[in-house]
């Protein structure tokens, strides 16, 4: 059985397109010149490791040789389906990893922060429509100290600010309610109100909120076609944002989530508190172990010593 043989078996049994069977094929006649004469039974694991080398030494990104060992595997897995060869050589052979991706999501600078903080929805008072009301203003301070995610904090109901009457009050992250949704089980967790907040006025918002009978902290976000009621508000912050010069595409609201892991780290918070503070799985062997729920005289204490330096934050405007 011959490489090229195999390219044809794949292709009639899988109604693969011409095109799609032309740059499959494109592959196979690279690995034919690095590895000149060796059948489909004969080629090892061994030949698929030189193989992704000499395309990596060639400069070709890890996401270019990970497409073509795909071809290779997808096109030997039909070969091994139907006991044409014995294995299939490219299993176990992964692409490399490419150290010069930037990442995704970074954190805000202390200078983004100061820009967002001074702008007219906190330093002003405006409430932009698109920015569902209070929930322009809020929505930001409460990420930038809880790092909590976006939808977790629009699903936000009135009576999910509950108190603990040892330490005080915290945000209960739950799927309790109707349309509520979590993105893992370990973001169901109980969050502290940072103190900074409190300075803010948010108690007062929220009694103004229980005094009008709202149902939801923040009453004008309305869930968008796919039931999110982050949905609409991420579209605006993402313009609000831009239009005061933040204009990194990895800069977005979930860099607050970053900038709060940063300030964890910066306060000498240790791993498994602050995996408990954001919602992250803890893998280690100790959290297998005591009843399950992280002590909250813990989150209290950690919360209140995550700092930004030098940040200076709106202080008396009436939000109500």
């Amino acid at each position: 059985m011959t490489l090229d043989k195999i390219v044809d078996y794949w292709a009639s049994h899988t109604s693969a397109l011409p095109r799609t069977k032309r740059a499959v094929q494109s592959v196979f006649n690279e690995l034919k010149i690095l590895h000149p004469g060796v059948s489909a039974g004969a080629l090892r694991k061994t030949h698929l490791v030189r193989f992704r080398d000499a395309l990596h030494e060639q400069g070709q990104s890890p996401k270019t040789i990970y497409k073509k060992l795909s071809f290779i595997h997808a096109a030997f897995a039909v070969a091994l389906d139907s006991e044409l060869v014995e294995r299939n050589p490219v299993a176990g052979v992964k692409s490399p990893k490419d150290k010069r991706v930037e990442k995704s999501r970074i954190p805000f600078s202390l200078d983004d922060l100061q820009s967002l903080f001074a702008a007219p929805v906190h330093a002003a008072g405006a409430r932009p429509k698109g920015g569902g009301g209070e929930a322009s203003y809020w929505l930001p301070l409460i990420a930038l100290f809880s790092g909590a995610r976006l939808e977790e904090l629009a699903q936000l109901r009135v009576g999910d600010v509950r108190q603990d009457d040892g330490f005080g009050f915290y945000f209960n992250i739950t799927t309790e309610g109707e349309g509520n949704q979590l993105k893992s089980k370990s973001a169901r967790r109980r969050v502290p109100v940072h103190s900074e907040l409190a300075n803010l006025g948010f108690f007062e918002y929220m009694e103004a909120c229980k005094n009008t009978k709202q149902e939801f902290l923040f009453p004008d976000l309305k869930p968008d076609v796919q039931g999110k009621r982050s949905g609409n508000w991420s579209k605006w912050f993402g313009r609000y944002k831009r239009q005061l010069g933040l204009i990194d595409k990895r800069k977005v609201f979930h860099s607050f989530r970053h900038g709060f892991i940063d300030a964890c780290r910066a306060a000498g918070i240790q791993t498994e508190v602050r995996d408990v503070l954001v919602g992250h799985a803890n893998d280690s062997v100790a959290a297998e172990y005591g009843e399950g729920r992280y002590p909250i005289a813990s989150l209290f204490d950690a919360i209140q010593r995550v700092k930004y330096a030098g940040l200076v934050l709106p202080r008396h405007l009436d939000r109500r």
